[in-house]
Formats: C-alpha cells, sequence, structure tokens
C-alpha cells in the first residue's frame, strides 16, 4: 500500500506533505512566538508572608522528590525554559488552576506547560493514521471540490490537542472537590468537638487531618496545610484566605469567613463551627432528597425498556402456553 491510496484524487503525495509541513510549521511559530512575545520583565519583591507560604507549600505538598534526577522531567522541564513556553502573566493562572486540582509539584506546571505544546501534533498524527479517508471523504455539493473532511480533519485533531491538558486538569479538580465535599461535614463536626475540648484551631485543624487522612485524604491534606500556616504565618486571616483559594468551594469560602469574623469580633470558635456543621448536614440532605425526587424519572426510561418487556413475556407466556396444548389437545 502505498500512501497515494489513502489521499484524495486531487491530492498528490507532494502537496501533503507540503500542507502537513506548513501546517506545522503554522502551530509552531504560533507557540513559539507567543511565548517569545512576552517581555522578561523582573518581578517584584515579595513580602516575608507569601514566601513563607509558598516555602510551606513546596515543603508539603511537593512529592516524589526523589525522581528529580530523572531525565525525562529533565529533558521536559529544559524544553519548557527554552521555549519559553509558561508566559509570565499566564504563569499564576496555571499555577493556581494545578494547585486547586491538588497539582502542587514544581514539576506539573512544566509537565502542563508541555502537555499543551506537545498535545496538538500527537492529535494530528494520530489523525493522519487512523482515518481512512477513501470512507470518510465528503463529497459537498454547496462546497468547493477541496474544501472536505480530510482537509478539516488534522485541524480540528490539533484545536482538540489544544484544549485536551486543560479538560485533564478540569476532571481532576472536579473529583476532589466532590471527595472534599463528602467528607466536608465529618471534618466540621470533628472541628467542633476538638474546639469544645479546649484546642486551639491551629490544633482543631491539625488533628482533624490526623484522623481523616485515610478516609478523606483530599481535606485531610488541606487542613494539615492550614493548621502549618496557622502555626508560621504572623496572621490568621492568610492562612484562611489561603485555604480558601486552594479549595475553590462555597462550604469552604464560607468556612474561612466565618473563622475570620470569629477571630475579629472574638465570637466563640466552636459556636460558629457548629452553625456551619449544621448549615453543611441540611444542605447534604437537600441534596439526597433532590436526587431522590429525580430517580422515578431517571427510572422511566430502563423500566420501559428492560423491565416492561419481562414483565410482559412472565403474564403472558403461561396463557399462551395453556392456548398451544389446548389447540394440540383438541
Amino acid at each position: 500500500m502505498v500512501l497515494e491510496d489513502f489521499l484524495p484524487y486531487w491530492m498528490t503525495q507532494n502537496d501533503f506533505y507540503i500542507a502537513l509541513s506548513t501546517m506545522a510549521v503554522f502551530i509552531a511559530v504560533v507557540i513559539l512566538g507567543s511565548g517569545l512575545s512576552e517581555k522578561n520583565k523582573f518581578k517584584s519583591k515579595m513580602d516575608y508572608i507569601n514566601k513563607r507560604r509558598d516555602e510551606l507549600k513546596n515543603e508539603i505538598k511537593e512529592r516524589d522528590s526523589n525522581n528529580d534526577d530523572n531525565k525525562q522531567q529533565k529533558f521536559v522541564t529544559k524544553t519548557v525554559k527554552r521555549l519559553n513556553l509558561i508566559p509570565e502573566k499566564q504563569f499564576e493562572y496555571i499555577q493556581t488552576m494545578l494547585m486547586r486540582a491538588g497539582l502542587r509539584s514544581k514539576f506539573s506546571i512544566y509537565a502542563y506547560a508541555f502537555a499543551q505544546f506537545i498535545c496538538p501534533f500527537v492529535c494530528i498524527a494520530i489523525c493522519l493514521f487512523l482515518i481512512d479517508y477513501n470512507k470518510f471523504r465528503l463529497d459537498l455539493d454547496n462546497l468547493p471540490q477541496n474544501v472536505s473532511f480530510e482537509v478539516l480533519a488534522p485541524f480540528i485533531a490539533a484545536i482538540i490537542g489544544v484544549y485536551l491538558p486543560r479538560i485533564y486538569v478540569a476532571n481532576i479538580k472536579e473529583k476532589r472537590y466532590k471527595a472534599i465535599h463528602r467528607g466536608l461535614a465529618d471534618s466540621i463536626d470533628l472541628m467542633v468537638i476538638f474546639t469544645e475540648s479546649g484546642l486551639t484551631v491551629s490544633h482543631a485543624f491539625e488533628r482533624v487531618a490526623q484522623k481523616l487522612s485515610l478516609v478523606y485524604p483530599e481535606i485531610a491534606e488541606e487542613f494539615g496545610l492550614t493548621a502549618i500556616e496557622l502555626n508560621f504565618m504572623p496572621s490568621h486571616k492568610d492562612a484562611y484566605l489561603n485555604l480558601a483559594d486552594r479549595v475553590d468551594m462555597k462550604e469552604i469560602r464560607g468556612l474561612a469567613q466565618v473563622l475570620i469574623q470569629s477571630e475579629k469580633y472574638g465570637t466563640p470558635v466552636s459556636q460558629a463551627l457548629n452553625i456551619i456543621a449544621k448549615e453543611t448536614r441540611t444542605e447534604i440532605k437537600l441534596r439526597a432528597e433532590q436526587k431522590a425526587a429525580q430517580l422515578p424519572a431517571m427510572m422511566t426510561v430502563p423500566m420501559i425498556i428492560f423491565i416492561l418487556p419481562c414483565l410482559f413475556v412472565i403474564v403472558v407466556s403461561p396463557a399462551i402456553l395453556k392456548l398451544m396444548i389446548t389447540r394440540d389437545a383438541s
């Protein structure tokens, strides 16, 4: 088999190579141009609190530190730095997005940038090798003859490749937030118990992280980091705001605001946490009732397709068999 057998009748092998090369050069120029056009501005000096916060994040959340000598990671890091694939203006946005998905290691930012760079080329290659052009050629009378599925497919694959890393990170973030939401009510109940027993808020966060590390590791991870920040940061408000920034959920933001207000006005922390725990339990109950109310409508189609035919066979079969036996006997 020759490559020309898979090409349209109006395209030669040389035309195919020229089109493929032109498209690859265009994508490379766009990506490199967007990175090189960014001005290398010097970052302003960060104050002591922000530096300490970043150090704590790196010390507590960086995993697999023994893999720093990995050749693949070194290659990815060098490639991203040489091509300047992480614009300075988008660095904080990418870091926040990955942090909310639970990817806090230094290498995760470089891996994300490298994936955004390489995925379009991988999708184009897969598209070119898997599509049977003779089967999927679209003959549209209203369009010019040179516009067909064979020409549009690589561009569509490139667009999909650009968004694949972001979709992957969004999926991880959604799963993580669901896991945090499942363990939030239990964690707040434990915090109420610990604060009522006389522990400080930082010790309560630490004890909750220890107790829930096996059952709800995601929320235990966030509470453990918050406990360390409460011990080292001069202002507890910054630690609470960091928790709300790392976990962009309505419940966590409410918890942070209640703790800030409680510390500001001197109200009992256990009383405020008890109110949040009741509200969280009520919200979980309402969501469960909402899902239960949707169940009959969701079960209608499976019941019609799978249950009713079986029930019809069970009910009607005896009568049909009895009628057949009566006819044979007569």
